[in-house]
């Protein structure tokens, strides 16, 4: 967990959001969000004398800035770079920024040498080359998506991008809801499908007895035909054997 003091007399000057080591390269890309939560304005001088973040080496101000009450004031180590990545929505300064990448403190001293915040990180609390950055929720850090100058406030955590998945699975869920209709109508019209078939299979079935019966009444017929002509024939044939030896035997006897 991560350590954060505030003195009660800037109690309303606070360190918010960090991004201290952003994915891909950190040049011009570290900034520090600082935050307002007072009733009355609060003027940031700028240069030497000025107020300044503190991590082992002093980065001042480049330029003067009021903070409103209830505002943020951005300080980035290249403002072109920032404002092309966020736009031009926040009020942002210059300072000569160069945090660790995997743990440090970080106080915010004001132009007579008092600190005003200060906080630490470690790698071990997330935002290590990974999009995110770390943010102020009451006196720890929390990850979250960088936003920087605009609401929550302090002691509200900003959205993690885990929640953002959440209606991915609801979306499922009724996908796969209306699924079921077409698997039930599917089945219905295979169970209809086997039924036509198991018909046609057995209307078919019966055909070939019907088909054979009569092919063996009309084979039977034609046997009997045949075998009738070939009686006829043999009845005749050996009748007309017999006659000529009735006649040879007559002519044996001489009558006188």
């Amino acid at each position: 967990m991560a350590s954060v003091g505030v003195p009660a007399a800037w109690a309303s000057m606070t360190i918010t959001e960090v991004m201290y080591n952003p994915a891909g390269s950190d040049t011009g890309r570290e900034w520090v969000e600082l935050y307002n939560s007072g009733s009355e304005a609060i003027e940031i001088e700028a240069g030497q004398k000025g107020w300044r973040i503190h991590d082992g080496a002093n980065h001042v101000f480049t330029d003067a800035v009021v903070v409103p009450p209830g505002g943020f004031v951005l300080v980035a180590s290249n403002l072109a770079t920032f404002r092309a990545q966020y736009g031009n929505t926040a009020s942002v300064v210059k300072s000569a920024l160069s945090l660790n990448n995997t743990s440090g403190t970080l106080s915010l001293v004001d132009a007579d040498g008092k600190m005003v915040d200060t906080v630490s990180y470690t790698k071990s609390l997330g935002a290590f080359e990974d999009g995110m950055s770390l943010h102020r929720v009451g006196t720890t850090f929390a990850l979250g998506v960088p936003n920087p100058g605009s609401a929550p406030m302090p002691g509200v955590p900003k959205q993690a991008p885990v929640a953002a998945a959440k209606p991915v699975q609801k979306v499922e869920t009724k996908q796969t809801a209306t699924q079921q209709p077409a698997q039930v109508a599917s089945k219905q019209d295979l169970l209809a499908t086997v039924a036509t078939t198991n018909t046609k299979e057995s209307a078919s079935s019966t055909a070939p007895p019907q088909q054979s019966f009569l092919w063996h009444y009309l084979l039977a017929l034609a046997a009997l035909i045949v075998l009738g002509v070939v009686s006829v024939w043999y009845v005749r044939a050996e009748a007309g054997v017999k006659q000529p030896e009735t006649r040879d035997l007559s002519d044996e006897f001489d009558i006188e």
